[in-house]
């Protein structure tokens, strides 16, 4: 390599590329073609479409696309300006799918093989299925893809379970608005059929991939999916080292997890599939206390819970966790938002008893929810903790009952670096005794020596 100078080298240009300002780049690519594109793709990065921009930065799109690493599209969004050179890349946020855009998508996601980010939002009909079901293989073809976003996508029956068996590098899979959809068999249906392979049945499916190792999905999050518990449970199937499970109910599919027969089997099932999940969160689902403790007996080392918005109270939520033994050695992060409510929050008590005995939080987010200073201080200080059964004198049997012997250790969250709560007080009962402030002042000496009574300050 004969590098006469250090920037030369392209990674180090990147790095440097990195630091400099938009009108720096824009001088650094005119310096010479080694320069150009690590400066180039980094002027583009750097560019923030407005009113004013848009116009010149569609004009240049066909003469630089070569340069373009990661395109984020607007929904409403025309790319028939970009150039055929578009080839590199690695991150597409595509524009609202559609029938008048497709040719055009199409051919971008056949250009760029090696995207590893991409998101599609369909506003195809059921009538357009067949050009569904074409985005659907030609993502199925790009091994190289990490993250996939597929909102209003209605496809075949199998046709998730078969695009997951051809991405075994998947690592995040988010479903929205995902429906299932049987149109009579057309000649693009048979040839998709002859490309993804015709059986749609899970123990067969394996044969049409090459990579027999586990598939690597981490991250699946679903909202408004058809028969949410049977197609979730054959995504866990094919999915043994799934890490974060995320539920979502904003669409017209539900997802109740009320206590049933059908809930309980469920859980069962999911937990002796996914061994690995330690994250959970719940958006706006369908929920109560009893559904809530068979959920989370099912995964007795989760780290992390989110629960936003259920059909729970905080109370009833965080009962449920200090009724679950186990989190109080696993339980890293725990959060409930849910809109203010006249109905019962738990009690300063009941959240410091949470503080005290769950040793691995590092993260409570409880909105809504009060704690009383007072309390906070003599409970969390680092002296002594007074004996808990002071505390529970003021509590009925109900509360006691569900507290159980959590409420005999001390304060165990060392590690808590992030606390957001509603802390009401300070009162003047909780300042320092008076001997404590004596035994921590000093005077000021007026000019001739005298000491000055009327000035003292405690810190």
């Amino acid at each position: 390599m004969n590098n006469n100078n250090i920037i030369d080298i392209p990674e180090i240009a990147q790095v440097v590329a990195s630091y400099l300002a938009p009108a720096d780049l824009f001088i650094a690519c005119r310096v010479s073609r080694s320069w150009f594109i690590p400066f180039a793709s980094e002027l583009w990065r750097s560019i923030k479409p407005d009113q004013w921009t848009h116009g010149a930065l569609e004009d240049a799109l066909p003469r630089y696309s070569l340069y373009i690493r990661e395109l984020h599209c607007p929904l409403y969004n025309s790319l028939d300006k970009l150039g055929l050179d578009c080839t590199k890349l690695t991150l597409f946020r595509a524009p609202l799918l559609n029938a008048n855009n497709a040719q055009v998508i199409t051919s971008i996601l056949r250009r760029n093989p090696n995207i590893e980010e991409l998101s599609l939002i369909s506003g195809l009909t059921r009538e357009q299925l067949d050009i569904s079901m074409e985005y659907v293989r030609i993502v199925s073809e790009m091994k190289k893809l990490k993250n996939l976003s597929l909102h209003h996508f209605i496809v075949r029956p199998g046709s998730l379970e078969n695009l997951l068996q051809r991405l075994p590098q998947l690592e995040s899979l988010s479903i929205r608005r995902y429906n299932s959809y049987q149109l009579p068999v057309s000649d693009a249906t048979k040839e998709f059929d002859r490309s993804m392979g015709s059986s749609i049945d899970l123990n067969q499916l394996p044969q049409h991939s090459e990579y027999q190792g586990p598939r690597q999905l981490r991250y699946f999050h679903v909202d408004g999916y058809q028969d949410s518990f049977e197609s979730i449970l054959k995504v866990a199937r094919i999915s043994p080292l799934m890490e974060r499970l995320s539920l979502a109910e904003t669409y017209e599919y539900s997802i109740d997890l009320s206590l049933s027969p059908a809930v309980i089997q469920f859980c069962q099932e999911l937990s002796s599939l996914c061994h690995c999940l330690d994250q959970l969160t719940l958006y706006q689902i369908q929920i109560d206390p009893q559904g809530l403790m068979c959920l989370l007996a099912a995964f007795p080392k989760l780290k992390r819970l989110d629960l936003e918005d259920v059909s729970l109270q905080a109370y009833d939520i965080l009962r449920a966790v200090l009724q679950s033994p186990s989190y109080s050695h696993t339980l890293e992060e725990i959060r409930f938002v849910d809109h203010p409510t006249y109905f019962r929050q738990p009690t300063s008590h009941e959240i410091l008893v949470m503080l005290r005995t769950f040793s691995k939080l590092r993260k409570v987010v409880l909105e809504n929810c009060i704690i009383k200073a007072e309390e906070m201080v003599s409970n969390l200080g680092d002296n002594e903790i007074e004996d808990t059964e002071s505390h529970n004198s003021d509590l009925s049997e109900e509360e006691e009952s569900a507290l159980g012997e959590f409420g005999k250790y001390g304060f165990r969250s060392r590690e808590l670096e992030v606390l957001k709560v509603t802390i009401v007080g300070p009162t003047s009962r909780w300042a320092p005794p008076l001997n404590f402030a004596w035994d921590h002042t000093f005077n000021l000496d007026d000019d001739d020596g005298e000491e000055d009574e009327g000035v003292r300050f405690s810190y």
